[in-house]
């Protein structure tokens, strides 16, 4: 008779693992939005020069329910942003399971327009006071999205080494079920965004 042990840690351990960071796009230049808006490179540029490159990270814009907060870089792309979600916030913890799970992956932003135009009836946003960046269900504009969540590296070991058992089940001859044998069914695993 063959053994496998396995030690597994709890929920609690899993989340202290676990930083809350995420990276994504926060606002997306030169593409029109759901709104009919357009956000034009440079639109940041003076709110990050006198405000700072750190705003609040907030759920779904309420602003009584802060939940992190965006590290925001200007590139030529857009806005990107590095988020970091202070997990000992209950809301923080469901925002970060949604964002891992790929339930939600909105981002958007909380502002005022300092100057705008238009051009062919879209509204340019040339100059945006930015106040907040908000994890959203559904956001304006649907190319502004988190890209990458950081999952921690005890759930890589994990799904690895269930993978490993499953290959050497197979190679024991595993195929059957009932006392002392192996189920040759794939386990499951969680998925993460990359």
């Amino acid at each position: 008779m063959q053994h496998c042990a396995f030690s597994f840690k709890s929920k609690k351990q899993l989340l202290d693992d676990d930083d809350g960071s995420f990276e994504g796009l926060l606002a997306v230049y030169n593409n029109v939005d759901l709104g009919g808006d357009v956000v034009m490179p440079g639109a940041f540029t003076k709110t990050l020069q006198e405000h700072g490159s750190q705003v609040p990270l907030l759920w779904q814009h309420r602003t009584d329910n802060p939940i992190g907060t965006l590290s925001l870089t200007d590139s030529p792309n857009g806005l990107q942003a590095k988020g970091k979600l202070l997990l000992v916030l209950p809301q923080a913890q469901a925002a970060y399971q949604l964002l891992k799970s790929g339930v939600i992956r909105g981002l958007s932003i909380g502002y005022d327009t300092i100057t705008e135009g238009y051009e062919n009836g879209v509204r340019q946003l040339k100059e945006l006071r930015l106040w907040e960046g908000s994890v959203v269900t559904f956001p304006m504009n649907p190319e502004a999205m988190v890209l990458a969540v950081k999952a921690n590296d005890e759930d890589a070991e994990i799904i690895a080494a269930v993978k490993a058992l499953t290959v050497k089940a197979e190679q024991m001859g595993a195929g059957t079920t009932g006392p002392g044998h192996l189920s040759s069914a794939t386990p499951h695993s969680r998925r993460f965004r990359a």
